[in-house]
């Protein structure tokens, strides 16, 4: 939180731009590290969305009315 703090310091106060890569060199660093460990998937487009498909259906969920119990009325219709 320090680098990230001092980086918005600088900037806020104009400092020149050598200066502020200073303070957020570490930070960038840190998150190219966390990213680097992320296992991101590929496979296209649709990918992510099966996904979260297939975790709403495990947990009982219904992905096309956004998180209702399956056979549930969503709150926008009458039944």
């Amino acid at each position: 939180m320090v680098v990230q703090l001092g980086w918005l310091i600088d900037l806020l106060e104009g400092a020149p731009e050598e200066e502020r890569r200073g303070h957020a060199r570490p930070l960038e660093r840190a998150i190219g590290d966390f990213l680097a460990q992320m296992p991101f998937e590929t496979a296209g487009r649709g990918s992510l969305r099966e996904r979260h498909r297939r975790l709403l259906e495990a947990h009982g969920l219904d992905a096309h009315r956004h998180g209702t119990q399956k056979g549930q009325n969503t709150p926008n219709q009458r039944g």
